[in-house]
C-alpha cells in the first residue's frame, strides 16, 4: 500500500468533512475555554486581602532605615535587608499579587525598582547611589499608598479589573493555542489535535496546583517563585523559537509536501503534535498559577463584589474564545505560505517577550545580575526591560533563531534535492 497517498495538499480540504469532530476547533473548543471560567475562579483562600496603603507605608519605613544603615564594606547585609523587603513583605504580605490584580504596570515598576535597589547594593555601591535608587523606589511607594488609601473595590471596579486579568494573562496562550490548532488542522493533523488538548488540559491541572501548593503547602515563594516563573518563561521561550523557525523554513507548499512524504517514508515518526503539545503546555502554564492567584487576591481585595468578578470573567472568556474561533478560521482561509509566515512570526515575537520576561524574573530572584543600560525605555509588551542581560538575552535569542530557521531551510533544500531518498 502507498503511505502518501494519505498526505493531502496544504490549500486543500480548507472546508473539513461534516464528519470530521475536530473540524473547525475554533467552535468545537468554545466549551473547553469556558470551562476555564470556572477553573481560575476556585481561589485557594478567601481571607482580607492585603492593606495595599498601610503595607506600602510600612515598606517606606522599613526601606528607610535599611538606605540609612547602609555602607559599602556592609553591603551583603544592606542587600539582605532591601532582599528581606522585598520577599518578606512585598510578596509575602500579598502585596505583589494584590497590586497585579489591579494595577499590572505599578506592580511591574515597583519589582524593578526593587531589582535596581538590590542589585546596587550587591555590588557594595556607594551610599549615594544606592540612596539614589531608594528614593526613586520610595517615590513609587509613596505614590501607591496615595492612589490606594481606599481599599474597597465597587462592582464596577471589580469587573474591570476581573476583564482585564483574564484578558491580559490570557491573550498570549490563547494566540499561541489557537495558531498551533490553525496550524495542525492545515496541515493535515486534524486527528493529532488531542495531542494539543491534553498539553492545555495538564497545563491547567499543573497551573491550578501550582497556586495551591504556593499558597498552602510550601514556602515558594520569593526566590525560589522567581525561579521558577523564570525558568518556566525562558524554556518557553526557546520552544516556541525552535517552532517559528521549523516552520519559517517549511513556509512553502512543496516543502511542507515533501516533509510529510519523507516521514511518512521513515516510518512516520513525525514529532509534530508532541512539539505542539509542550509549547502549548509551557504557554498556558506560564500564565495560568499567576492568573489563579490574581483572582484569589481580587476576591479578597474586592470582598462582597463575586458577581462582578464572575461577570467579568465571564464576558473575558468570551472575548478570548472569539479570539481563538478568529484565528482558527483565519488560519483556515490564508493562502498556505502567508499563514505559515505569520504563524512563525507571532510564535518568534512571543518568544522574545518571554525571554526579556524570564531573564527580569531570575535578575529578581538574584540568579542573574542587572546591569542598567540607561536611556532605552522599558516596554513590558515586548519584554523590555533595559539591562544588559535582559536585552543581551533577546539578542541571543534571535541570532539563534535565525541561524536554526537557516539550518532547517539548508536541510530540507538538500534532503529533496533530485537523487536524495525522500
Amino acid at each position: 500500500m502507498n503511505k502518501t497517498r494519505s498526505i493531502r495538499s496544504p490549500d486543500a480540504g480548507q472546508r473539513p468533512e461534516s464528519g470530521d469532530r475536530h473540524a473547525y476547533p475554533g467552535f468545537r473548543g468554545l466549551r473547553f475555554w469556558l470551562c476555564l471560567l470556572f477553573l481560575f475562579l476556585s481561589p485557594v483562600t478567601y481571607a482580607a486581602g492585603p492593606d495595599i496603603a498601610g503595607t506600602a507605608r510600612e515598606m517606606i519605613v522599613l526601606g528607610d532605615s535599611a538606605a540609612r544603615n547602609y555602607a559599602p564594606d556592609r553591603a551583603e547585609a544592606g542587600a539582605a535587608a532591601f532582599s528581606s523587603l522585598y520577599f518578606d513583605v512585598f510578596e509575602a504580605r500579598g502585596l505583589e499579587l494584590s497590586l497585579g490584580a489591579r494595577d499590572r504596570e505599578t506592580m511591574l515598576r515597583l519589582e524593578g525598582r526593587f531589582a535596581k535597589v538590590i542589585q546596587t547594593a550587591i555590588k557594595a555601591r556607594p551610599k549615594a547611589e544606592l540612596q539614589r535608587a531608594w528614593e526613586d523606589l520610595r517615590g513609587d511607594l509613596e505614590s501607591t499608598a496615595v492612589k490606594y488609601r481606599d481599599r474597597s473595590s465597587g462592582a464596577g471596579e471589580a469587573f474591570s479589573q476581573s476583564l482585564l486579568i483574564l484578558l491580559r494573562e490570557g491573550a498570549e496562550a490563547i494566540l499561541v493555542v489557537a495558531a498551533l490548532a490553525a496550524f495542525m488542522r492545515r496541515s493535515g493533523q486534524t486527528r493529532r489535535l488531542p495531542f494539543l488538548w491534553g498539553g492545555v488540559a495538564a497545563a491547567l491541572a499543573a497551573s491550578l496546583a501550582t497556586a495551591w501548593a504556593i499558597s498552602e503547602l510550601l514556602d515558594l515563594a520569593g526566590a525560589r517563585r522567581g525561579m521558577l516563573e523564570g525558568g518556566v518563561i525562558l524554556i518557553a521561550a526557546g520552544m516556541m523559537a525552535y517552532v517559528a523557525a521549523w516552520l519559517f523554513a517549511r513556509r512553502e507548499a512543496q516543502r511542507w509536501n515533501d516533509y510529510l512524504k519523507a516521514q511518512l517514508a521513515d516510518g512516520g515518526r513525525d514529532h509534530t503534535p508532541w512539539t505542539a503539545a509542550i509549547v502549548a503546555f509551557l504557554a498556558v502554564y506560564r500564565e495560568g498559577a499567576e492568573t489563579t492567584l490574581f483572582y484569589q487576591a481580587l476576591i479578597q481585595s474586592a470582598p462582597g463584589q463575586g458577581g462582578a468578578i464572575l461577570g467579568g470573567a465571564g464576558v473575558a472568556v468570551l472575548v478570548l474564545a472569539a479570539l481563538f474561533a478568529g484565528v482558527a478560521l483565519l488560519g483556515a482561509r490564508l493562502p498556505f505560505k502567508p499563514f505559515f509566515t505569520a504563524t512563525a512570526a507571532l510564535l518568534f515575537f512571543l518568544a522574545v517577550t518571554f525571554t526579556g520576561k524570564g531573564v527580569m524574573e531570575l535578575q529578581m530572584a538574584g540568579v542573574l545580575p542587572a546591569s542598567d543600560l540607561h536611556g532605552l525605555p522599558s516596554l513590558s509588551w515586548l519584554g523590555l526591560y533595559p539591562t544588559l542581560e535582559g536585552l543581551g538575552g533577546q539578542l541571543a535569542l534571535v541570532a539563534a533563531a535565525l541561524l536554526l530557521a537557516s539550518r532547517f531551510k539548508v536541510h530540507t533544500l538538500r534532503h529533496h534535492e533530485p537523487g536524495s531518498r525522500t
